[in-house]
């Protein structure tokens, strides 16, 4: 891409932000001219509780950052919902008089659809009666504070008359990931044990773990949801799944997980209620060791690690970065790129039957990228299929294939097993 369409896209780019800005925060400053019942001017900072009555009586409440169902029962109260909700009382500011309103069961008014009361941070009370959607265009019936019938922008009936488990926090785990330093998971195949913290993680009885793939892993984990809570339910007669989240202060939070039952996935939250899950965001959970494990024997990125030493009992061949050439000894290295080449090629063979340690390394390679140094070192043959290695920082040893060390034989006869 040359020079003039980088640009043209940059504008391009830039335009479709402002767009978007405009399309989402876009609120008309004046009413249409028909509109000329009140209803209430709110944002969404200043709500501080709402109470919403229908089947049955929800009260919502801002407890510093988070929001809280705190009736018929005290949860917490599910994000997402609670967006949707404020989103509707904004958009409700006001009401278009209907013309010859009789009888209010027409509209869904007598008795309400759903009955609003909201509070806000200057001790503001505002109340709404919500009925049916209207019968022509985006725009629902209701009652306004004077008592007139009503039409006003939106159809949020639905929204107002939802019983009270519809807006508890349907996650499971609740943990922030800047400070999971641990996650087990024990299920049928095994258990499943990987911990570190930034760029450093460990798979027990393996190696390491690759940081995107365990990334994935937590946040998969604060996916997954639940699709109905359980009230006096028994517990879990048959466990699948053992999942436990360690955070850096000491903090556990587990979760049991049973079998299929109506609805979904039984299973057990950390704060000890019971549900039944979504069964697809429970798919994680049957990861293994090849999901998770770097498969990369070594930790190099050919654009970005500065010096190699690959190094035997009795030589040592060690280059550095300089610009865009290789150094050894000074002099322009030709083989630097094909073996760091082959480095970043060479893969971790895993498999379920523990791996033999090894004392005295073959070979050891080093690599320097930016503030990190890994040493990993290479032992015997095994089976005259693999070489056993280990990471010297920590981990279990592992397997590599010896058609992916082949590249050392040409470093000379020093190296040679």
């Amino acid at each position: 891409m040359d020079a003039s369409q980088s640009k043209l896209m940059a504008v391009l780019a830039a335009l479709l932000l402002v767009l978007t800005v405009l399309v989402t925060q876009w609120r008309p400053d004046e009413r249409p001219s028909d509109a000329t019942e009140p209803i209430w001017s709110l944002e969404a900072d200043d709500v501080t509780a709402v109470t919403l009555r229908g089947d049955e009586t929800v009260s919502l409440e801002r407890v510093g950052e988070e929001w809280r169902v705190m009736a018929p029962y005290e949860a917490s109260a599910d994000e997402q919902r609670m967006r949707e909700l404020l989103d509707s009382l904004r958009e409700i500011d006001w009401g278009t008089p209907v013309e010859g309103a009789g009888d209010a069961t027409e509209f869904g008014l007598a008795p309400p659809r759903a009955s609003l009361e909201v509070r806000t941070r200057g001790g503001g009370v505002y109340r709404l009666e919500a009925g049916d959607d209207a019968r022509v265009g985006y725009q629902m019936y209701a009652r306004a504070p004077s008592g007139t019938i009503v039409t006003v922008r939106g159809t949020h009936a639905a929204v107002f008359s939802q019983p009270a488990r519809a807006w508890r926090d349907h996650r499971v785990f609740r943990f922030d990931p800047a400070l999971v330093r641990r996650v087990v998971i024990d299920g049928p195949e095994g258990v499943l044990d990987v911990s570190g913290k930034g760029t450093e993680w460990w798979l027990k009885g393996f190696t390491r773990a690759d940081p995107a793939a365990v990334d994935a892993l937590v946040y998969g984990l604060l996916d997954i949801r639940v699709a109905d809570f359980l009230v006096d339910a028994e517990p879990i007669e048959e466990r699948t799944f053992l999942v436990s989240v360690h955070l850096e202060d000491g903090t556990v939070e587990r979760s049991e997980v049973g079998t299929q039952e109506a609805g979904g996935i039984r299973i057990d939250l950390p704060a000890g209620l019971a549900a039944v899950a979504i069964p697809q965001t429970l798919t994680l959970l049957v990861q293994g060791p090849t999901d998770l494990g770097d498969a990369h024997a070594f930790v190099v990125e050919p654009e970005r690690t500065e010096r190699l030493r690959i190094s035997s009992s009795e030589h040592s061949w060690e280059v550095a970065r300089n610009g865009d050439e290789w150094l050894r000894e000074g002099v322009p290295s030709a083989d630097a790129h094909g073996i760091l080449g082959s480095l970043d090629a060479a893969r971790i063979h895993y498999r379920r039957e523990p791996v033999p340690t090894f004392e005295e390394p073959w070979v050891s390679v080093e690599t320097w990228t930016g503030d990190r140094t890994v040493r990993v070192e290479v032992g015997p043959l095994l089976e005259g299929s693999w070489h056993v290695a280990r990471d010297a920082a920590g981990g279990q040893s592992f397997l590599i294939p010896v058609e992916d060390l082949g590249f050392i034989d040409g470093l000379g006869p020093a190296f040679s097993p």
